[in-house]
């Protein structure tokens, strides 16, 4: 057991490790390289820090926003002992120190979270081979080591997946009246930080039907009591947002009857053609996920037709609902949708594994390694470009100042953090910039409005700017559009996506 336990310690050492290397290696320079959805999160947890107040209800996510500002509670221990200014502004101050911060917790609380994940399926198969298939399992799927890095909800849905998987495993030979209400809570939980978690909801109410020993009407009360505990821990968790319940579910409503993502495509519960195009860009996304739970889904089959296994157990029933759930969420084309199907995949994979055969649970981890650093390569590939992209165009701002006023459009730079955290958090950082760099503007998405504050908006020309940094594609809408105007486009030397805008409106 002790040889088990130093399984785990390694095998969670090592994803903290090969996910935070990227992030150690450039240190401050490059830390802005991600901001979508980084800064929606972290500008919303500073936001519930200085006023107990979270805008952003998108997913919805609270849970997330909340653990971040804990998280940052020893920075504010400092900030208060060792210097004399508001937090907001130390972290204005200081941003890149910030969000470098909460990019290595992530990485540890991923750790954290694939230490509770391997000891839940040790728990329950008595197998190392086990463990090093799931961690193995994980590690071949696109986004998982993104997690440790970005700040991103996906990271908390894990492990708050492996506790429930921890508590299942615990409780398989004697689920309990108590156990069940538990999961539910930690259900509810799950939905309240993504509603894609749906599918630890509709496990907890399956576990209801192997509760021992109660008559049906017992077991009508109990799954009532599930469900009770589930919608008051989804309220409990989402009582910051509790005013825009009408608009998350308004937006929940959008997103179930349109075919694309994010609200986007036709308006229409289900379409075949967009659903096929969507189930082939996942499958090229992921190919040996993919792989994975088709081998899965046979081999559970098999077990039940060949060996006997009884169809109505925990196990079988909850890798049922997971197919419901991945089948659903495939409408989609977004890997991070599937990501809690996809755990409990590896789970019941774990499972089968070592209940049929030893020597396969050795051969298949060894088999998948070269994928783990192919993917682990790629990772480490487009993180690092992405870092020196971030790197360069900080330090092009830094050598060349605007003399009236500097105008974003979009970009991972510390600057068009603040303006996106003050749009997306209600007005974080309004007071730091008005005081600190009035300089820093930002343009409306069509172009025509800039952005003064959080509340006020002027014509594009009514304010002074002589520099405006856009995405490449952009660039030709926005010179289109103001063909009058004297403007003066470039790229950026050695920075890719971003070009920059020269007017002199001002100085005529």
């Amino acid at each position: 057991m002790r040889l088990s336990k130093a399984w785990i310690i390694i095998l969670s050492s090592l994803t903290v490790v090969v996910t935070v290397l990227p992030i150690i290696r450039f240190g401050l320079k490059g830390v802005f390289y991600t901001i979508d959805p980084d800064v929606q999160y972290l500008s919303n947890s500073f936001s519930y820090i200085e006023k107990a107040q979270i805008q952003y209800d998108g997913h919805p996510g609270t849970p997330t926003i909340i653990l971040l500002a804990y998280a940052l509670w020893p920075l504010r221990v400092y900030v208060r002992l060792a210097t004399e200014m508001p937090f907001m502004t130390w972290v204005f101050q200081h941003a890149d120190i910030t969000y470098f911060y909460i990019r290595i917790f992530q990485s540890l609380w991923l750790g954290l979270a694939m230490a509770v994940f391997l000891w839940a399926i040790l728990r329950y198969t008595k197998s190392v081979a086990a463990c090093l298939f799931a961690w193995a399992g994980l590690f071949v799927y696109s986004i998982f080591p993104y997690l440790g890095s970005t700040i991103v909800p996906e990271t908390t849905s894990f492990f708050i997946t492996v506790v429930w998987l921890f508590i299942f495993s615990v409780s398989n030979k004697s689920i309990s009246t108590i156990k069940v209400l538990f999961l539910a809570a930690i259900s509810g939980l799950a939905s309240a930080n993504k509603f894609s978690n749906i599918t630890l909801v509709f496990l907890s109410f399956a576990l209801v039907g192997f509760i021992p020993k109660v008559n049906i009407i017992q077991r009508l009360k109990i799954l009532l009591g599930t469900i009770l505990v589930t919608v008051v821990v989804f309220i409990i968790s989402t009582w910051s947002i509790r005013n825009t319940y009408p608009n998350l579910f308004r937006w929940v409503s959008i997103l179930a009857t349109t075919t694309g993502t994010h609200g986007g495509g036709e308006k229409s519960i289900f379409d075949l053609t967009a659903y096929l195009k969507s189930v082939s860009s996942l499958l090229h996304q992921d190919y040996w996920p993919a792989w994975i739970t088709a081998a899965t889904s046979v081999w559970l089959l098999v077990s039940i037709v060949k060996w006997k296994q009884k169809l109505i157990t925990p196990l079988t029933i909850a890798f049922i609902i997971v197919m419901g759930g991945i089948i659903i969420f495939a409408k989609y084309p977004l890997s991070h949708y599937q990501l809690v199907n996809y755990t409990l995949v590896l789970f019941v994979a774990s499972a089968l594994l070592t209940r049929t055969s030893r020597l396969l649970a050795i051969v298949i981890p060894v088999v998948l390694l070269p994928m783990v650093f192919t993917n682990l390569s790629y990772y480490t590939q487009s993180s690092t470009k992405a870092m020196i992209n971030t790197a360069r165009l900080e330090e092009y701002v830094r050598r060349h100042p605007a003399s009236r006023g500097t105008l974003w459009e979009w970009a991972r730079v510390s600057d068009f953090s603040f303006l996106w955290g003050r749009d997306w958090a209600g007005g974080t950082f309004d007071k730091e910039l008005s005081q600190y760099r009035p300089d820093l503007l930002a343009i409306t998405s069509d172009m025509e409005k800039i952005k003064i504050n959080n509340r006020e908006l002027k014509e594009v020309f009514d304010v002074c700017w002589d520099k405006f940094y856009i995405q490449t594609v952009s660039a030709p809408v926005f010179m289109t559009k103001y063909a009058d105007r004297s403007l003066k486009y470039s790229l950026l030397p050695g920075i890719e996506d971003i070009s920059i805008i020269e007017s002199d409106h001002c100085q005529k």
